[in-house]
């Protein structure tokens, strides 16, 4: 679809940018229209849902998420080990580096399975998402994300089965979790 951007105004950019945005666009019938819009730039991120095959567990990690407990729910969420590429970064390079620092494993290889879009009608993100297998000496350090980053993260390991039912059940709340988990009992043999 052919558009063209008539205007781009930045009106925040701190820790990720806020953009207001005007384009011209083709509509339906021919018509072209004009259309104004504020984007949220988040960039690029990788996750990887980590199997620990030896004890059938799922590791995964709990932290808190503001705009979570904004809507009066429990902020603390369970999620997949996810982050940010840095600057040069390849998607696997972060979903490994990611591993190390919040949950302390360093699996061998990680399987891509998708890439995502989490909210693209305003948020300008694109989350490449990853399987990997873990056992007991791919555990090299403790986990728990980078002080320096504000990160406060607990390693959480859950058996598989448990896993299904608290996602049966809306327990599990992240998107890109959720994404996972359903590739991930989709793939494995029952």
């Amino acid at each position: 679809m052919e558009f063209t951007i008539t205007s781009d105004e930045i009106l925040s950019d701190r820790h990720h940018v806020l953009r207001q945005m005007r384009y011209d666009i083709e509509a339906g019938g021919g018509k072209r229209q004009s259309v104004s819009r504020e984007v949220f730039e988040r960039g690029e991120a990788s996750c990887v849902l980590l199997h620990h095959k030896g004890r059938d567990t799922l590791v995964l990690v709990r932290q808190f998420r503001l705009p979570v407990a904004l809507w009066g729910e429990d902020g603390s969420m369970l999620e997949a080990a996810a982050g940010q590429l840095d600057k040069g970064e390849t998607p696997l390079e972060a979903v490994m580096r990611e591993c190390r620092e919040e949950t302390g494993y360093e699996p061998a290889e990680a399987q891509f399975v998708c890439v995502i879009h989490p909210s693209p009608a305003a948020v300008k993100e694109r989350l490449h998402l990853f399987y990997a297998v873990v056992d007991d000496a791919s555990r090299k350090g403790e986990g728990g994300g980078l002080a320096d980053e504000h990160e406060d993260v607990e390693t959480v390991e859950i058996p598989v089965a448990k896993a299904r039912t608290m996602l049966e059940r809306g327990e599990i709340r992240d998107a890109k979790t959720i994404i996972l988990l359903q590739w991930f009992f989709l793939s494995r043999p029952r």
